[in-house]
């Protein structure tokens, strides 16, 4: 009972310290934001609820806690709060706990405001696979390819080259090309091999060969193949 309050406290004390007066609240999640914010919150407390219902069905699991959100008024508080005043505007969220999101009403010149609703969303479906995965070991793209495929995230195959195994294993979201990958290759396994699959390698990705009967680098060909016969 300690923990829990000093943890309480520690929060409260963060929302001041950024200025966040105001606080929505509904059965899964908590938004903090400041005034100007408080007209969007329940807009993104329905849709983000209508998630989370889904994903308790998909994924067999029902959160114990309420998931927590920062929502910030522009580009530019958002991250100082993180850190990084030099960072793109491409920059808008932190899949932390809790999550922070820059604001729909003022997303910055990259993103639309369907974009941030979207990439609350993507943090959302991180924070459930986290949650009932908690030894996951599964890698950056595949959770970048499932939370993406979540929310319908609009990226765009910039790369000509597809990337091999080294590549996928060890990109990330920022070099170009990588997020349409990501998406891609989660979806061509999901599509041919199952949900369950999905989940299957959420729960032990090392066990990727036993579940879908190839090795990764059959399976990555493949993947490949298929792309290249849609181009």
């Amino acid at each position: 009972m300690r923990k829990l309050v000093l943890l309480g406290f520690l929060f409260v004390q963060r929302l001041f310290a950024l200025d966040f007066n105001y606080s929505c609240v509904s059965e899964h999640l908590e938004i903090a934001c400041s005034e100007k914010d408080v007209q969007v919150c329940d807009d993104l407390l329905k849709l983000s609820e209508k998630m989370c219902e889904r994903l308790s069905e998909e994924f067999h699991h029902r959160l114990k806690h309420k998931i927590q959100v920062f929502l910030f008024p522009d580009i530019q508080s958002f991250h100082e709060a993180i850190h990084q005043k030099e960072a793109p505007d491409w920059l808008i969220c932190a899949f932390e706990s809790p999550i922070q999101v820059v604001s729909p009403l003022n997303p910055g010149s990259y993103h639309s405001s369907e974009n941030v609703k979207k990439v609350l969303l993507r943090g959302i479906v991180q924070t459930f696979i986290y949650d009932k995965f908690k030894d996951n070991n599964a890698p950056w793209w595949l959770i970048a390819g499932i939370t993406a495929k979540k929310v319908d995230w609009p990226y765009v195959n910039t790369s000509i080259a597809l990337p091999g195994i080294a590549e996928l294993e060890t990109s990330t979201y920022g070099i170009p090309g990588m997020g349409w990958c990501a998406l891609s290759f989660t979806t061509y396994i999901e599509e041919k091999y199952g949900w369950k699959v999905v989940l299957q390698l959420l729960e032990n990705y090392s066990s990727l060969e036993q579940v879908i009967g190839l090795s990764m680098e059959k399976l990555v060909l493949e993947w490949q193949l298929s792309v290249g016969n849609e181009l």
